[in-house]
């Protein structure tokens, strides 16, 4: 093992008998492996031959290693039978009190499943792909996706389902998520592809500008050139059709993203860049654009569109519902 350095608070010996607790736990130690012997232990990790005594010691009690006199000791999986019921206890008392506190047997349930699923590391075993026009958003969306819904979120351009929905009918998809603009085609697409069916479910969701950035655009003065960084021309219209809905006082200008650093070459300190919202989009070409903006006095933000609060609370409710049929 590497040269362990251990917080203070708590006894060297019982974060080394943690450490290889979660390694046995985990399957980094295979059951039945030989662990180090505790002369070797203690010189790696810098710590007295005691000191590594004492965790092998916690270790066996809590049955996680088996010592064989003469041989040596060796990973075990501890009979949990009992903690099992002691933990089902308390799950019974702790539903009985907060049932007694006013609680509806229905909010205790969606109580507990929320804790349980927000702790689990299996629940991303639900496989969902976003699917969107814009480049400019497309990866932004699907991490805030899968950040609020814990699953996994894989992103997929319309385009390229377009040019095959295959994409989506044989990448082991339980759910596809689009723009309530695009959910039409991607079900036709799909349904083309396959004949009629539907293999999965298609939901749709509602997007928004974000509170910041609604903020930074009504910092914009008439009296500064507002500059928009696009590619994609559903981007563009929607990113127009923004901007004119939060009233932007400025002069807008639309530059193509592959013009975009000579076209600010021209550009004076009245300038302010609308950045996409993906920061590795074209290949990090927003944080070329804000290292260059810093540099000669330009502001610059990135506008996010983000997924309406109902949308996200519906996905994740549906979601959870599938993680728990599987």
């Amino acid at each position: 093992m590497p040269e362990t350095k251990f917080p203070p608070g708590c006894p060297v010996y019982s974060r080394i008998a943690e450490q290889i607790a979660g390694r046995i736990e985990s399957g980094g130690i295979k059951e039945g492996e030989r662990l180090p012997a505790e002369r070797r232990l203690s010189r790696e990790l810098g710590v007295s031959r005691d000191t590594v005594k004492r965790a092998y010691a916690d270790l066996e009690e809590r049955g996680f290693i088996k010592t064989v006199q003469g041989s040596g000791s060796y990973a075990s999986r501890p009979d949990l039978s009992g903690e099992k019921k002691r933990v089902e206890k308390l799950l019974r008392e702790a539903v009985y009190e907060l049932n007694s506190s006013g609680l509806t047997w229905h909010e205790i349930e969606n109580l507990f499943l929320e804790r349980i699923w927000s702790c689990l590391p299996e629940r991303e075993k639900v496989r969902v792909a976003w699917v969107d026009c814009s480049e400019e958003i497309l990866k932004a969306c699907a991490e805030e996706l899968a950040d609020f819904c814990n699953a996994g979120v894989a992103p997929v351009l319309l385009d390229d389902v377009r040019e095959d929905a295959g994409i989506l009918t044989d990448g082991n998809f339980d759910m596809v998520v689009t723009t309530i603009n695009h959910v039409d085609d991607v079900k036709r697409l799909v349904k083309k592809k396959t004949g009629g069916e539907l293999p999965f479910e298609v939901e749709m969701v509602v997007m928004s500008p974000g509170r910041l950035s609604i903020s930074q655009v009504a910092k914009i003065d008439k009296r500064q050139t507002a500059v928009l960084i696009y590619q994609d021309e559903w981007y563009l219209y929607s990113m127009k059709r923004y901007l004119r809905e939060l009233a932007m006082k400025g002069r807008g200008e639309y530059v193509r993203a592959g013009e975009a650093l000579s076209y600010l070459e021209q550009a004076d300190e009245n300038t302010v860049v609308i950045l996409p919202q993906d920061s590795d989009y074209m290949e990090g070409l927003p944080i070329k654009i804000q290292q260059y903006c810093e540099e000669h006095g330009m502001t610059c933000f990135r506008f996010c569109q983000v997924i309406d609060n109902g949308s996200l609370m519906h996905l994740k409710k549906k979601i959870q519902e599938r993680w728990m049929k599987k």
